[in-house]
């Protein structure tokens, strides 16, 4: 988050450019819930996991 608004999708694709397609073993894509103790409230986040050629 920056200033409200989510990169997410931005800083994935930017990292995905940077290493190069060809360098790319797997992409995995995970969700999970936590609680935030401030709102006392269940969230869902999500989150990417990149294994690539180093």
């Amino acid at each position: 988050m920056e200033l409200g608004h989510d990169n997410f999708d931005k800083v994935v694709s930017d990292f995905l450019a940077k290493i190069g397609q060809e360098n790319i073993i797997s992409i995995n894509t995970f969700a999970y819930t936590h609680l935030d103790i401030g709102s006392q409230k269940l969230l869902t986040d999500f989150g990417v996991m990149i294994v690539f050629k180093g």
